[in-house]
C-alpha cells in the first residue's frame, strides 16, 4: 500500500532560507530585502532645499565680501583690498577715478589722499539687494564715508553702487563696482537697473 506524506513534513523551497523564509544563497544565509525605491517627490523636494541653502549661503558670502572692503580700507590694508577683487576689476568712482585690476586698488588704498583719512574714517556699506545668476550675482547698496574730526563727526559722502560678482576658485570677488555720487547722473539708473533688469547691459531698456 502507498503510503501519504506526514503532513507535518513540509517541502521547502531550496532557495529560501530555513528559518526566516527569506532569499538565501543556497548556505542558509538570508538575503536582506531591497530597499523601498525613493519617491520622486521627496528627491525633488530636497533638490529644492539644496538649492535654496546654496543661494542663502551665497547671498551671506556676497555680502561679507562687500562689507569687508569697509574693514579692510579703513584699517589702511592695501593687500586685503586688493584680494576682494578679481585680477582685471574695474572700480569706477564717479567716471572721473577708475582704478584697473587690483594693483589700482592697491594704489588707491596705498595714496596719500586715503592715507589723510586715516584712522578716522569709517566706510559703510549696505544692507543690499543681491541677484545671483550661475556664476555670477549682482549687489546694489548705498555706501557711506564717515569722518572724525574735531571732536565732530562728519558724513563726507554718500552714493550708490552698483557691485558685479563672479564666483572664481576662491570664492566669490568683485569684477567690477561702480559708484555714483547721490544726487550725480547716473546714481538713480543703478538702481533702476537693479529693480526691473539686474543682470542687462547699460544700453539695454531698464523699464518693466
Amino acid at each position: 500500500m502507498k503510503r501519504s506524506p506526514s503532513p507535518s513534513r513540509k517541502k521547502r523551497h531550496p532557495v529560501l532560507d530555513a528559518t526566516a523564509g527569506e532569499p538565501s544563497t543556497g548556505t542558509g544565509v538570508a538575503i536582506p530585502p531591497s530597499p523601498p525605491p525613493r519617491a520622486p517627490a521627496l528627491e525633488t523636494r530636497l533638490a529644492t532645499l539644496e538649492a535654496r541653502v546654496q543661494r542663502l549661503e551665497d547671498e551671506l558670502a556676497i555680502h561679507r565680501q562687500i562689507v569687508r572692503y569697509g574693514l579692510a580700507v579703513d584699517t589702511g590694508d592695501a593687500a586685503e583690498t586688493a584680494r576682494l577683487f578679481t585680477e582685471d576689476t574695474v572700480y569706477d568712482v564717479d567716471r572721473s577715478f577708475v582704478m584697473e585690476g587690483r594693483a589700482g586698488v592697491r594704489a588707491m588704498v596705498e595714496g596719500a589722499r586715503h592715507r589723510a583719512l586715516l584712522p578716522e574714517c569709517a566706510h559703510t556699506i549696505g544692507p543690499a539687494l543681491i541677484e545671483i545668476d550661475g556664476e555670477r550675482a549682482v549687489a546694489t547698496a548705498y555706501s557711506r564715508i564717515y569722518l572724525h574730526r574735531d571732536a565732530e563727526f562728519r558724513l563726507l559722502r554718500l552714493s550708490c553702487n552698483r557691485f558685479e560678482l563672479e564666483r572664481r576658485a576662491g570664492g566669490w570677488q568683485i569684477a567690477r563696482r561702480t559708484t555714483r555720487l547721490l544726487g550725480s547722473p547716473g546714481a538713480q539708473e543703478i538702481f533702476r537697473r537693479h529693480l526691473h533688469a539686474p543682470f542687462a547691459e547699460p544700453d539695454e531698456p531698464t523699464d518693466p
